[in-house]
């Protein structure tokens, strides 16, 4: 049976949804790359985010290095400006620095939240911010208890966002 850090570990408490479009999450990106190993990264914003909390760090686009989707979560045990020391270190390599362009190098970090119960009212919904070319795209919590979605948890459109596309030569 998994331990409860699987399932979450309830500090942020029950919640219940009532509105459409609620974004759960917290988002901010790599400013620095960073080595398996490593157990301190640099992210361009630390708002929204405290020492004790689970992170999801993601490889969201590599054109040079490492591999684009790669993933894991991490627990911060101390925040200084915009600087995260993780309880252990990284298992990956994560690389950042060249964003929204066709040679993007990002990877982002989003606050997991850790509920007790989580209930979704019929007219809510939890989505993410929309991808940006650095953020975003992404829902995430984890709960000790109870998950009773009548809404939605929905990410239809927020992910990459589409090519120009072409047509067909007549």
């Amino acid at each position: 049976w998994p331990t409860t850090s699987v399932y979450g570990k309830g500090a942020d408490r029950n919640i219940t949804i009532t509105a459409a479009n609620t974004v759960v999450n917290n988002y901010t990106f790599l400013s620095t790359n960073v080595s398996s190993g490593g157990s301190t990264i640099t992210v361009n914003s630390s708002s929204g985010f405290s020492t004790g909390n689970q992170i999801l760090i993601v490889q969201m686009q590599n054109y040079s290095a490492g591999n684009a989707g790669n993933y894991e979560f991490a627990t911060m045990s101390s925040v200084n400006g915009n600087s995260f020391t993780l309880a252990s270190g990284l298992t990956n390599s994560y690389f950042s620095g060249v964003f929204n362009s066709t040679n993007a190098l990002s990877t982002q970090v989003v606050r997991v939240p850790q509920y007790t119960n989580i209930s979704v009212n019929p007219t809510a919904s939890i989505v993410p911010s929309a991808w940006d070319g650095y953020k975003g795209g992404i829902v995430a919590f984890r709960a000790t208890g109870m998950i009773n979605v009548t809404g939605s948890i929905n990410a239809t459109a927020k992910g990459y966002r589409g090519g120009l596309g072409a047509t067909a030569a007549v």
